[in-house]
């Protein structure tokens, strides 16, 4: 028979487990009992094990089976905080190592680094921007707006650059850019039928409109007077 270990146990089992355990620290564990562990395919140096012990195990079985990572709200999740944490007591160093190369993104520095380069690619397929309330929306508006918490210039920089077409105000800069270049070029009023920058336009120029720019329009009769219709 196998000789099973702590993570292969029920939570039943895992209770007697725990009450051998306190029979072996008061050295209470006689042979009889040593002989109905055997017969359980409890294996007697589990039983010796640190609790501390038996809870990397049970972490480093999830993360080879690609679990989830405990929430904190569990006993085993604050475990996992604790001998994680450089600033903590109990942090232990080689398992954290350990930990990182199985699972990464059950670390925050690793998995922000994750999630911004999924943004990356997402940009960089020519996909649309994320739809509202979806992860990558909110991770989106996380990384890339000043108001947050979590704003990153850098990453906003390389992102807006990739795709300007995601955030409404560097694209609404760059159009009106575009048209006051095409102004002062004297060419043609766009279309308005046939172009993207010539249906925007009427919405900077007309004053009922809610994307309407006084200055902007200013600027724009004072450089072509003739791209307004009487």
């Amino acid at each position: 028979m196998r000789k099973l270990t702590f993570v292969d146990f029920s939570h039943k089992s895992r209770r007697k487990l725990i009450q051998y355990r306190k029979l072996y620290n008061a050295g209470k564990l006689d042979q009889q009992i040593i002989d109905s562990m055997k017969e359980e395919g409890i294996d007697y140096l589990l039983v010796m094990k640190k609790p501390s012990d038996q809870k990397k195990e049970e972490l480093l079985s999830i993360a080879n089976q690609g679990g989830d990572k405990p929430s904190w709200k569990t006993k085993l999740g604050r475990f996992l905080a604790e001998i994680t944490c450089s600033k903590k007591n109990n942090y232990d160093h080689e398992f954290t190592n350990l930990l990182k190369t199985i699972r990464p993104e059950w670390f925050p520095q690793n998995r922000i680094e994750q999630e911004k380069n999924r943004l990356l690619d997402l940009a960089k397929s020519g996909m649309p921007r994320p739809l509202k309330n979806s992860k990558d929306y909110h991770k989106l508006e996380y990384y890339t707006c000043p108001c947050k918490k979590g704003f990153d210039e850098n990453f906003y920089a390389e992102i807006v650059k990739i795709r300007p077409d995601w955030f409404p105000s560097v694209r609404t800069k760059q159009q009106k850019d575009q048209l006051l270049e095409m102004a002062k070029n004297g060419e043609k009023r766009p279309s308005s039928k046939n172009t993207k920058l010539g249906k925007i336009l009427p919405c900077y120029l007309n004053p009922n409109s809610r994307s309407y720019d006084q200055v902007f329009t200013e600027e724009i009769k004072r450089i072509r007077p003739d791209w307004f219709r009487s």
